[in-house]
């Protein structure tokens, strides 16, 4: 090609100096006609009907392979391959080391860090991996100062470690205004770009990142609850029998984080999960420090407070049942766009996959999803 260029340079009639402009002005032409669209094009998804092979095929024939393998092959120094590949590993070993390497290649990813601390800190009781979450943890709440799920986990892994000041001091100073944060958006970014970077942004793929989304597991967040009981019960030794105060503190900081992780998941929109993790989890930190409240004020025979917050826990158990009764993780677009693919392929098996992919361009999700951007930054 190179060659074919200093050919039609050398066509042209002029000084040597020009000839040259002339050559080079070429190159970047052709550099800039090649370039990779899907990765430097403006914020928003672009449609496209990935290997024209494909269209000839049944819908039952077509793309036999799932996402995560091609990925593997095509992205496995993309952060955000290793991210995703690490949160639907099932083995504790690879979990982390995939984490690992997608914080090498992008270190100040929050929810990088935060995934890798708590795979280190709750599926593991390796002393060595609680002191390596607790750096990351520090690293991410100077990232993050106001997020008070990093501050919980951390405080939690100084329980571990029986050091109950440094767990105390760290929890009752989250410094206001406190929010509560997975980062669950950052991992439908990871999904939706990788598809995007793929070049495979198409209704058929869509549906089994969908599907790829939600073989993600909630975090085992119970453990994290016995902050309440063995930090914040510890008598400190200057004042053995005042731990009213303390107790209090905890339980009412847990609870509002959780109050503010449902909050602040129900403000963001969210195209694969529906905001379900977030919302469960802070359901989850709310009961568990209302239950404590109530064991607190019964152990200090606080009757009439304590009556009052087994009200809350009641309310709140009404809450969530009513909650998980709304089939959250049948949301309106995600669940209904993958049931809408196995219908058609059910009822039309011999629809052409190109005549199939007509057809789901229709539906919601798709069509909100080309409305929604993500992070060009996230490319590389």
């Amino acid at each position: 090609m190179l060659f074919k260029l200093n050919s039609v340079t050398k066509r042209f009639k002029g000084p040597s100096p020009l000839r040259f402009y002339v050559f080079i002005s070429l190159c970047f032409s052709l550099l800039w006609a090649c370039r990779d669209d899907h990765v430097y094009s403006e914020n928003l998804p672009r449609d496209s009907n990935e290997v024209q092979e494909q269209s000839q095929k049944n819908l039952s024939d077509a793309f036999d392979t799932e996402l995560l393998p091609f990925w593997e092959e095509w992205f496995a120094k993309d952060w955000r391959y290793l991210l995703i590949a690490g949160l639907v590993s099932d083995s504790l070993f690879e979990k982390v080391v995939q984490l690992r390497e997608a914080n090498r290649l992008h270190p100040s990813e929050p929810v990088v860090l935060l995934q890798l601390a708590m795979a280190e800190l709750l599926q593991s009781e390796d002393s060595i991996l609680v002191d390596s979450a607790i750096v990351r943890l520090q690293q991410l709440r100077r990232i993050d100062p106001h997020n008070g799920v990093p501050a919980l986990l951390e405080s939690y892994a100084y329980a571990r470690q029986a050091k109950a000041p440094e767990a105390r001091t760290l929890l009752m100073n989250i410094p206001e205004p406190m929010k509560g944060d997975f980062y669950y958006d950052r991992i439908e970014d990871a999904v939706l770009g990788l598809l995007q970077h793929s070049g495979q942004m198409n209704p058929f793929r869509l549906m089994q990142a969908v599907e790829l989304y939600r073989k993600i597991n909630l975090p085992l967040f119970e453990p994290i609850m016995d902050v309440l009981y063995t930090v914040f019960l510890e008598p400190l030794p200057s004042r053995p029998y005042d731990i009213r105060i303390r107790g209090l503190d905890a339980a009412r900081t847990m609870y509002n984080l959780g109050y503010d992780l449902r909050k602040n998941a129900r403000q963001r929109a969210y195209l694969l999960s529906g905001a379900y993790e977030s919302i469960s989890l802070g359901y989850l930190l709310q009961l568990k420090s209302a239950e404590f409240l109530v064991l607190f004020h019964r152990a200090f025979e606080n009757k009439k407070e304590a009556r009052r917050v087994y009200r809350v826990v009641q309310n709140l158990q009404l809450d969530y049942a009513d909650y998980l009764g709304s089939s959250p993780l049948q949301d309106r677009y995600a669940y209904a766009f993958v049931e809408s693919w196995s219908k058609l392929a059910v009822d039309s098996p011999e629809l052409g996959y190109s005549q199939a992919l007509a057809v789901a361009r229709s539906w919601p999700l798709w069509k909100e999803l080309m409305e929604k951007g993500y992070p060009p930054a996230d490319d590389f």
